[in-house]
């Protein structure tokens, strides 16, 4: 039989565990600038960037060197740099046929990088544009005459939450994107940054959808292309799946 007492102080001892243990399997808690217990969550984006390779610069050469290699991101695009390593800057390199991009169906062609600074909550073509031009985001958002707090952010969640300035941010961000894939500099990158924008801006006027569209960068300029199929477009297409 057993001592009903006894049971009762388990069971109060059991629940004081847990919410010790705050009944989750965090390894810290967040605050509101993404940083943790454990360290600080970076977001790496294009689309999101599922099992991209995470470095971060000790050296401060700019390079992914093998031994500042920290791992791979989630399917959210999302990695935790430990504390001791938060001081640095942080590179993203995208693999073709390993990384994936909410953007896309299936695994990347093409391999490129990305790069941050440590202050960054946000790796994504961006952050890459205004690192090696030497300017902040909030400068970048000026000369590109679009929302910083976007521009800065989760343009993707921002675009779902039915932002059109983000609908636009992000249809910019996958055409910069081939670019910096392309080996495109820092300089060519700016200025392509603003050509874009227009062809962008056409689109619109046109009454495009940005969604359905990526530019482009060919001998004679740029031109509208159609974008790649997402894994959502690519179910509904070949096997008329509805959501």
């Amino acid at each position: 039989m057993f001592n009903k007492k006894a049971v009762s102080t388990l069971s109060i001892t059991i629940a004081l565990i847990l919410a010790g243990c705050g009944g989750n399997d965090s390894d810290g808690t967040s605050s509101s600038d993404g940083t943790s217990d454990a360290g600080k969550s970076i977001t790496a984006i294009d689309g999101y960037l599922s099992a991209a390779d995470v470095y971060v610069d000790r050296n401060e050469n700019t390079v992914a060197d093998t031994d500042e290699y920290l791992g791979l991101t989630d399917d959210s695009g999302v990695f935790v740099i430990p504390e001791s390593d938060s001081e640095y800057d942080v590179i993203i390199k995208a693999i073709a046929g390993q990384t994936s991009d909410s953007d896309k169906a299936g695994k990347l062609t093409a391999s490129f990088d990305f790069i941050a600074p440590s202050s960054a909550s946000y790796i994504t073509p961006y952050s890459t544009i205004a690192y090696q031009n030497n300017m902040s985001l909030s400068e970048l958002a000026t000369q590109l005459g679009v929302d910083e707090s976007i521009l800065s952010g989760d343009y993707v969640k921002s675009k779902a939450d039915g932002s059109d300035s983000a609908k636009k941010i992000h249809a910019l961000a996958r055409s910069l994107t081939l670019r910096i894939g392309d080996g495109a500099d820092q300089e060519a990158l700016l200025s392509d940054s603003k050509d874009i924008l227009t062809q962008l801006n056409d689109a619109i006027n046109n009454g495009t959808d940005l969604d359905d569209i990526v530019i482009t960068k060919t001998d004679d300029g740029f031109e509208v292309t159609e974008a790649p199929k997402t894994v959502e477009d690519y179910f509904k297409g070949v096997y008329g799946f509805n959501g």
